[in-house]
């Protein structure tokens, strides 16, 4: 999406975790994150009535949304839309989990075990999702 470096051709100072290479950078970010003004993230899933649905690693996202900025903007797409809290548990279990293990190389019973729908995470998100004859507006005040 290209925010954060739209952030920073504006001058505005941007804490990013993604790009320091030791855990210990991270999370020091993770620290100056819960001091920003602002706090930009996603999520693993969001339901209809509008529940976020996060698990961590090192906890530096759920712990910045609770606890860190007073403004916190939560980006999501259609992928991440679920319909109920059931349905997000499910995702995090056979999407999210599994991709953040292989994207971070962990050698996890998680990254050891991934199913055939988490080889086509497209697919297995399809099917996690309320029906797709229906446009839906969420909207967290």
């Amino acid at each position: 999406m290209g925010i954060p470096e739209a952030l920073i051709k504006r001058g505005q100072k941007v804490y990013d975790h993604w790009q320091e290479k030791t855990k210990e950078a991270r999370h020091a970010i993770g620290r100056l994150q819960q001091q920003s003004d602002y706090f930009l993230t996603s999520t693993n899933a969001l339901t209809l009535d509008g529940k976020l649905i996060n698990v961590d690693a090192s906890g530096n996202r759920v712990t910045s949304m609770i606890f860190g900025p007073s403004h916190v903007i939560v980006v999501a797409g259609i992928n991440k839309i679920v319909l109920n809290l059931e349905a997000g548990l499910a995702r995090l279990k056979k999407i999210a989990a599994p991709k953040n293990c292989q994207r971070r190389k962990d050698s996890t019973p998680v990254r050891r075990t991934l199913s055939a729908e988490t080889a086509n995470p497209r697919a297995a998100s399809a099917a996690l999702r309320p029906s797709s004859s229906v446009n839906h507006l969420v909207s967290i005040g």
